[in-house]
Parts: C-alpha cells; structure tokens; sequence
C-alpha cells in the first residue's frame, strides 16, 4: 500500500480471510511472504496452535 506521502507500506499483521480452515474449523490468515513486497501476493494459512494447514495457491490481497 502506498501512502499519501508516496511511502510504501507494509502491514505485518496477517489479514484475516472470509474462509474457515478445511481441518479444524479457525479462521484463516492471509500472511506476508519474503516476496510480497515484489508480487504483491500472500500465503493463507491457519494459526491455530495445533493445525499446521496451509493454502498451496498465493493469493492477492486488495485494501478496503
């Protein structure tokens, strides 16, 4: 995201996903990679303690 001063921004809170995890049921983060800041694109995954599932696809996450 690019700021009103034209600074680039990156968040490194996970946005929460609509979607629910397949395995146990939480909520599903959508997480900085090493190259988000070239692609743009995020990691979606599940951060409950004991679930270790992970989306295989990259998605693009847009600002509201």
């Amino acid at each position: 995201m690019v700021d009103q001063d034209g600074t680039l921004r990156i968040t490194k809170t996970p946005i929460r996903s609509r979607s629910q995890c397949p395995q146990c049921g939480s909520p599903l983060f959508y997480i900085a990679t090493l190259f988000t800041f070239l692609t743009g694109k995020r990691l979606r995954r599940c951060l409950a303690p004991r679930c270790d599932f992970v989306d295989s696809r990259r998605f693009k996450v847009t600002a509201r």
